[in-house]
């Protein structure tokens, strides 16, 4: 329905309010305020990261919920969109390894920071421009992800998303009973696909309004993983992954 996404639009603008905010806080009381010579922070800064900005970037999203009254699970996800990126920046701040380029000015860092879907950047930590090929493609994996979810929806509805008839649990071992085993994965399916259209379309919303490439949230983690570390590391949330990933590489 029209207000769920308005609902969802509106607090995706919130979110990036937000990001503003603490993109300020982190510039003026963090990366300024660092030693240029050896990198290091003061106490003062580590008490607004560790003491202030992390502890609110996890405890506002259930103040917005509760405010608002959201029961919408998506969009409490969406409530916590920041959560997921924010805290790492701003370790990135207090122990000087965010990525080249970003904090030359307080525009590049409100950038890195407020957009819900990280930007795609080269080896200089700039972020890298769309082109008219890059929208297309992006376009038609949307409506392509958008017929996977639909079609998805559509099948598990019709069964009351309870595909197969599931054992009646008496004993623990049912829990492993083919039947409840595959009911989960179509859950699991469900779940994946719905991350993975609205990732995708958010970030090819952020592409429009800002000019630059977004990262992919979701590589086909249910179908195409070959093990546990390949779903986890490779294509699973793919935003978190490459956030430690640079945290490692720069420490």
């Amino acid at each position: 329905p029209s207000s769920y996404w308005g609902e969802l639009i509106g607090m995706l603008f919130l979110q990036s309010a937000l990001g503003v905010v603490f993109a300020y806080i982190m510039y003026f009381h963090i990366v300024k305020k660092r030693n240029k010579k050896t990198g290091e922070s003061p106490t003062q800064s580590y008490i607004v990261g560790f003491g202030v900005v992390i502890p609110l970037l996890f405890t506002i999203p259930f103040g917005i919920i509760t405010i608002l009254g959201i029961k919408n699970t998506s969009i409490m996800i969406g409530a916590s969109a920041l959560t997921l990126s924010v805290p790492f920046n701003c370790v990135e701040a207090l122990y000087d390894t965010t990525l080249e380029g970003v904090e030359d000015s307080f525009s590049l860092y409100v950038g890195y920071n407020c957009s819900i879907i990280p930007f795609q950047r080269d080896k200089e930590g700039r972020p890298i421009p769309t082109n008219r090929v890059y929208l297309q493609n992006k376009f038609g994996s949307i409506l392509l992800k958008l017929a996977m979810t639909v079609s998805i929806f559509n099948v598990l509805f019709a069964y009351d998303y309870i595909v197969f008839p599931p054992p009646d649990y008496s004993s623990l071992l049912h829990y492993l009973h083919w039947a409840h085993i595959l009911n989960n994965f179509t859950l699991a399916c469900l779940t994946s696909v719905c991350l993975d259209f609205g990732s995708t379309a958010i970030g090819f919303i952020v592409s429009l309004v800002t000019g630059n490439q977004t990262i992919q949230f979701m590589d086909n983690p249910i179908l195409l993983s070959t093990s546990p570390s390949d779903f986890w590391g490779r294509r699973w949330n793919l935003m978190i992954h490459k956030s430690f990933k640079v945290q490692y590489e720069r420490i």
